[in-house]
């Protein structure tokens, strides 16, 4: 593959480090990211999102079709991103869990794989408009157990209000940080907010209380004890794994 096959078009994204554009390629529709910066550790982030999204080949994952020199060519979503659902307002119960139930076996495989998303939000999850299917996008920031790790541009990486204690606090290496974030998620799916006002005060451990009770008392009590034991700020409490994650909503699909 050469640039020059590529026809840019939309830009879509536009950061410090990197642009996203949709182009077209061998007569389908594509996204590409590309390269803006070519310093350490932009250059290091960018190859490690590739070497990663090479790997992961699974329906719940935004599939990576050809990778070159500062260019990465990803299949065409069509569909709103979950942020752009929300903005309508709180999603109802059902869909909730249908979306949790999508991000969860996309997590478990990328688990399996030795891949830790560690910034699932909103905006990095697609909803199909075809089939409603989940697609989780940009591992830009992901751990890879098996590969070294790599210098990071700033102290953190992740978005406070879905990133989970230990993750604030610099610790990268356990996959139930995603087990949290899908919980925020999940929680703000049905509620219509995340669960923190303030998510530093939380993180700071200045704020020991948890969610607001008001809120959580929205959600049906199998669903609330679901997200409350995801958003357990102790790693140690929270669900070993995402497939035992997945398990236990499936028993609180069957009791709603």
């Amino acid at each position: 593959m050469r640039p020059d096959q590529l026809q840019l078009s939309t830009l879509l994204h536009e950061g410090p480090f990197v642009r996203v554009q949709l182009a077209r390629w061998q007569g389908q529709r594509v996204v590409v990211k590309s390269l803006k910066v070519d310093q350490g550790p932009a250059r290091e982030r960018f190859d490690r999102e590739g070497e990663i999204a090479e790997r992961l080949e699974h329906p719940n994952i935004v599939r990576l079709l050809a990778r070159m020199e500062g260019l990465l060519v990803y299949e065409y979503l069509e569909g709103p991103t979950l942020r752009q659902l929300l903005w309508r307002g709180p999603l109802g119960v059902e869909s909730a869990l249908r979306y949790a139930r999508g991000m969860l076996a996309g997590i478990a495989y990328a688990h399996a794989q030795g891949v830790y998303h560690l910034d699932l939000k909103p905006e990095n999850i697609v909803i199909e408009s075809r089939r409603g299917q989940v697609k989780l996008i940009d591992f830009g920031g992901a751990r890879d157990v098996s590969l070294s790790r790599i210098t990071h541009l700033g102290q953190r990486l992740g978005t406070p209000h879905y990133m989970a204690p230990e993750q604030f606090k610099g610790h990268r290496d356990d996959p139930r940080s995603d087990l949290y974030s899908i919980a925020v998620v999940t929680f703000e799916m049905v509620v219509g907010h995340p669960p923190f006002e303030d998510p530093l005060m939380w993180l700071l451990g200045r704020n020991l209380e948890g969610p607001p009770r008001a809120a959580l008392e929205r959600m049906p009590l199998p669903l609330r004890q679901w997200v409350e034991w995801g958003l357990e700020r102790d790693l140690e409490e929270r669900p070993a794994s995402a497939l035992a994650y997945l398990t236990e909503l499936e028993h609180v699909q069957e009791e709603l």
